[in-house]
């Protein structure tokens, strides 16, 4: 069975014939061509979930053959959620009276109010709940951005997610197909990871925190398409064999006092960066020498070309991905060196160093 998908939960997961089937084929998700309505969204997360005090009931005691209370009936402070609709505990543990349910369908009106009906064509790619319940998600197709001359695909999306008990309700931009709760928890890390991730506890004032965040990860629209249009220009720049020079000098920079084995280092850097960029299969035709060819070089050296014998890949994916290593900070200095307009010619001492 796929992770949290239980007998009375429920999803819609769309676009199939275009981003492809749910791997696990569970027929509690419909899978349908084309976005989930709004109202079947709605639909599937509108289910009752309700606060039972918890109770330890009264004992009782025969004296002369009648039954006398023992000890009286105590009412905890506590309270279970149920789910009502099928009498399903959710959560097999109990919560404060301070604890607020927060109903899911209020996540997706509020994204209606202002994603949906503000950004036309940002659309419902799939919902669901999972684990009877207990979770439940939302999961945003933002955009699919393509740069010219280059055949992959980006696809941009926002997450959100309400969990009962011990659960938090969520929200994210990530690049995940969420279609059960592994996939749920992987757009989870890659929003922890961009620093777009945002965690409300179940509190009264629990539906302003979500609106406010609603409205602010609106403005991440704004930065992904300058992010797109960013890229389609540096399509059009072409980088001689000079260009390819500097660049690198930039990036990847030699003190004058620098020892041999920083200039070994940096230079067998320049020189793996350099062969990504002429000779690999998916940086040619019409992308082929541009910047945003370079740019492509370093994301794909920093991810892939430093893995040693203490580092299996894992750990340089987390580098890249987390946004503050050494690789991510590489990767972002390249693309503030090819934001320039020109650029800074290789200092001369370096012609004594190499």
């Amino acid at each position: 069975m796929a992770a949290g998908i239980e007998t009375i939960d429920t999803g819609i997961v769309g676009y199939v014939s275009e981003l492809g089937h749910t791997w696990h084929g569970m027929e509690q998700y419909k899978q349908i061509d084309g976005p989930v309505e709004i109202a079947a969204c709605r639909d599937v997360l509108d289910y009752p979930v309700e606060k039972i005090e918890l109770v330890i009931p009264a004992t009782m005691k025969t004296v002369d053959d009648v039954s006398v209370i023992d000890r009286p009936e105590f009412k905890t402070g506590m309270f279970g959620l149920v789910r009502t609709d099928c009498n399903e505990l959710i959560y097999n543990q109990s919560v404060s009276d301070e604890y607020h349910i927060f109903p899911s369908t209020e996540i997706v009106d509020k994204c209606v109010a202002h994603v949906l009906s503000a950004y036309p064509a940002i659309t419902i790619e799939s919902c669901g709940t999972l684990w009877s319940g207990r979770c439940n998600f939302v999961n945003l197709l933002i955009s699919k951005e393509n740069v010219k001359g280059d055949d992959s695909e980006t696809i941009n999306r926002l997450m959100f997610s309400n969990g009962y008990g011990g659960k938090s309700i969520q929200a994210g931009a990530h690049k995940t197909r969420i279609v059960c709760d592994n996939t749920r928890h992987m757009a989870e890390s890659q929003s922890a990871a961009n620093k777009t991730l945002v965690k409300l506890r179940h509190t009264k004032n629990a539906a302003d925190k979500v609106e406010q965040h609603i409205i602010d990860l609106c403005e991440l629209f704004a930065t992904m398409e300058a992010e797109n249009v960013f890229m389609n220009e540096l399509v059009e720049i072409p980088m001689n064999v000079q260009d390819v020079q500097n660049f690198l000098a930039a990036l990847f920079p030699l003190e004058v006092k620098a020892g041999k084995g920083t200039i070994t280092t940096r230079t067998n850097k320049r020189a793996e960066v350099e062969t990504i960029f002429s000779d690999c299969d998916n940086l040619q035709g019409k992308i082929k020498h541009t910047r945003y060819a370079m740019m492509q070089a370093v994301t794909d050296y920093s991810q892939h070309h430093t893995i040693t014998e203490s580092n299996d890949g894992a750990f340089s994916f987390w580098d890249v991905a987390n946004g503050t290593g050494v690789r991510a900070k590489t990767n972002q200095r390249a693309k503030s060196l090819l934001r320039l307009v020109d650029l800074p010619p290789v200092p001369e001492f370096e012609k004594e160093l190499v």
